[in-house]
């Protein structure tokens, strides 16, 4: 609260938790479903499109990991009173004086930094390994490369897809103005 409704804790005769706000969210969810192959395959990065694979088990019979996210939120509000007073101010605004608030906040956003999964390989059930490195029906190929070597590292950084985990811990600090 602010004004006569705060009750908070006060430093020097100033009310420091006045207009102060903390949110803090927990989103847990059990892992979604996904649908498991049979074969290891490397169609889908090499150019992008999957060629069906058979399928293991039921179609979405297999999930996902649980993901857990914390966010939270920190805020100040400060009233901001500004203009003078005149006779056609005093019909408009409370006091006379026009009226602005001030927030500022700190936002975090996965604050406990969770390496959440939100995509995996269909073979494997990773999400940064679809089995073609080492299944054994690709090793000829493999070893036909120019360097074996440089083609397994290249198709494991190939592999690393941003996109199959959540975003990491991202902070915002920012304003908003309302008159």
């Amino acid at each position: 609260g602010s004004g006569r409704n705060y009750n908070g804790p006060k430093v020097s005769g100033k009310n420091i938790l006045e207009n102060v706000g903390l949110n803090v969210i927990f989103i847990a969810s059990s892992g979604t479903p996904y649908t498991s192959r049979s074969l290891a395959g490397s169609s889908e990065i090499f150019n992008g499109s999957a060629t069906p694979q058979p399928v293991e088990g039921d179609i979405n019979g297999s999930r996902l990991p649980w993901t857990l996210r914390t966010d939270a939120r920190l805020d100040k509000t400060f009233n901001i009173n500004w203009g003078s007073k005149s006779e056609e101010n005093k019909k408009m605004w409370k006091d006379g004086k026009k009226q602005s608030s001030l927030n500022v906040y700190l936002q975090v956003l996965n604050a406990l930094n969770q390496k959440n999964i939100q995509s995996v390989y269909a073979f494997t059930g990773n999400a940064d390994d679809d089995g073609f490195l080492s299944a054994p029906q690709f090793q000829n190929q493999i070893r036909q490369q120019i360097s074996a070597q440089s083609f397994r590292d290249q198709y494991s950084l190939r592999l690393q897809n941003p996109f199959n985990y959540e975003l990491p811990r991202r902070i915002r600090l920012g304003a908003q103005l309302s008159f």
